[in-house]
């Protein structure tokens, strides 16, 4: 019978890899910062020996929340915690509070590791600006009240949650086996991509800088910081999150490697248009500097517009997919298909099916995706206990498969029954009107009283009709096919609802258009020559 791995592998194949290199580089203001590999570990050790006497009695195995923002020892305090033996659940640091009590009923969580104290009765909160302040030399050199732990409790779950409210929030487990082989699967991924290796300024991607705009509590963000150690770059943290720091921080920082979602890669796009008149190779070097890349997108569909764009940056640029029950799943180069569709090919040693509408499966075609593999979640915490999962995964999205390439076509929930019996992908519809980015607040196509609708909270409320937006929605409608035209339009004054990942609710929308007694605006598109 195969051991089960403990995430001790993972510090040892990440953090662990960066001793006697720069782990980290960070701003106190316009100072930089560095932390090398060797005092990352060691701040771990001490951290660990505190949080073993701070969570005394609560026994090792236990679930046990870190709640809190990106941070430079993010990373450390979940180590520590895995060292003492306790399973850790990645949280965001603003859910509400209804959210941290329904993951203390669903997934029996003991304690927090948080900046503002929950106040959940029988639930030990620790403050993580504690943890991460820890003195080394005092902790590491006081073993009577601080006794060392040891490599004999290491956990062997972490747990990422999807975005939802309350009771729709759900927590999924992971083995440290299928994150370890992710990481290793996504380093042998680049390694072999010629067009990456080639791109390289050594003749082995060490020392390479790279940048990621996204939460680590989230599977992608946190899956591609471990990579990124697993392979020897440093991780550079910019001041903040912000687009232009973000731009200074790539180019003064010689960044090689960045992730950003699409929305931040439009505004690139934007700012260079804007600075330099245009947003080609040179124009790019000039914004993000020479030694910029490979650029990876993920968490939403680039328009073609963008694709067009970053197919001539002078950047070798990735699309992803994934999904938060099985981590980041496929990556390819645009340059291999410009589609928006396409999402490259699956490197996850995943077993990728199509689900037909009929019940069969095939290897080709479109329909369902149906995933299985050593990678995927688990298990899902429900009610204090864990339930898992059986069977391959069904994945809700529409997918392409023709034969090592992907293509994501939308989503099963999603899909659009008109009243003609039809199946329409509203984010294929989404795709033509990405030009309200610039007129609105937010948009989206979906499904209502089965007709294709379009809802859009313009800067313009009050002239909506009068508006060029308006005007160029009726130019676009009218070039697409019959059976995909916008035949209803609501312009809402107040900004359209939003998932905890911040993208317009898709499905919130009929619920809103029955709650909004008043800013709303009905226009029905159909008979107008559109």
């Amino acid at each position: 019978m195969e051991q089960r791995m403990h995430f001790q592998t993972l510090l040892d194949e990440t953090i662990g890899n960066m001793t006697g290199h720069t782990a980290i580089e960070y701003f106190v203001g316009k100072e930089k910062k560095k932390v090398s590999g060797d005092a990352y570990l060691t701040h771990i050790q001490a951290m660990a020996n505190y949080l073993n006497q701070r969570m005394q009695p609560l026994e090792p195995g236990a679930w046990v929340a870190l709640k809190a923002p990106n941070s430079i020892y993010w990373f450390g305090v979940m180590f520590a915690l895995m060292k003492c033996g306790y399973r850790v659940m990645l949280l965001d640091a603003q859910n509400p509070h209804q959210l941290d009590e329904h993951f203390v009923v669903e997934a029996g969580v003991k304690a927090f590791l948080t900046h503002r104290p929950t106040g959940i009765p029988g639930v030990l909160d620790v403050d993580i600006a504690q943890v991460e302040g820890v003195d080394d030399q005092e902790i590491l050199g006081d073993p009577t009240s601080y006794p060392p732990v040891g490599d004999d409790r290491w956990a062997d779950k972490v747990s990422f949650h999807t975005s939802g409210t309350t009771g729709t929030a759900k927590a999924y487990v992971f083995a440290a086996s299928a994150i370890v082989g992710t990481v290793r699967n996504v380093t042998e991924y680049w390694l072999g991509n010629d067009r990456i290796t080639q791109r390289s300024i050594s003749t082995k991607l060490e020392e390479h800088k790279s940048l990621l705009a996204l939460p680590f509590r989230h599977i992608s963000g946190f899956l591609l910081v471990v990579t990124f150690w697993h392979m020897g770059h440093c991780v550079v943290f910019p001041p903040n999150s912000g687009v232009f720091s973000i731009i200074d921080t790539c180019k003064q920082e010689n960044i090689w490697m960045m992730f950003c979602v699409p929305a931040m890669w439009k505004g690139f796009i934007r700012i260079a248009q804007a600075r330099y008149g245009g947003c080609g190779e040179q124009e790019f070097q000039q914004l993000l500097g020479e030694n910029l890349k490979v650029g990876i997108s993920a968490g939403a569909k680039l328009d073609a517009e963008s694709v067009k764009v970053l197919l001539h940056s002078g950047i070798y640029f990735l699309n992803s997919w994934g999904m938060t029950e099985i981590g980041t799943s496929t990556m390819g180069g645009i340059d291999e298909d410009p589609s928006t569709d396409y999402v490259g090919c699956f490197y996850n040693k995943h077993k990728a099916k199509i689900l037909l509408e009929d019940g069969t499966y095939v290897d080709n075609g479109v329909g369902e995706l149906v995933l299985d593999g050593h990678s995927l979640y688990e298990s899902i915490l429900i009610g204090g206990k864990e339930v898992f999962r059986e069977g391959p995964f069904r994945s809700g999205d529409i997918f392409k498969l023709d034969g090592q390439r992907t293509y994501f076509l939308g989503r099963c929930k999603s899909v659009i029954v008109t009243d003609s019996g039809e199946n329409i992908y509203p984010e294929e519809i989404d795709v033509y009107f990405d030009f309200l980015n610039d007129f609105s607040s937010g948009y989206c196509t979906a499904g209502y009283q089965e007709q294709v609708t379009l809802f859009v909270s313009p800067k313009d409320y009050d002239n909506f009709e009068e508006t060029e937006c308006f005007a160029q929605i009726r130019k676009v409608n009218a070039g697409l096919p019959m059976n995909k035209k916008v035949t209803k339009l609501y312009a809402f004054h107040d900004p359209l609802p939003r998932t905890g990942k911040g993208e317009v609710a898709r499905f919130q929308m009929a619920k809103a258009l029955e709650e909004r007694t008043d800013g709303v605006k009905e226009i029905k598109m159909k008979g107008r020559n559109v």
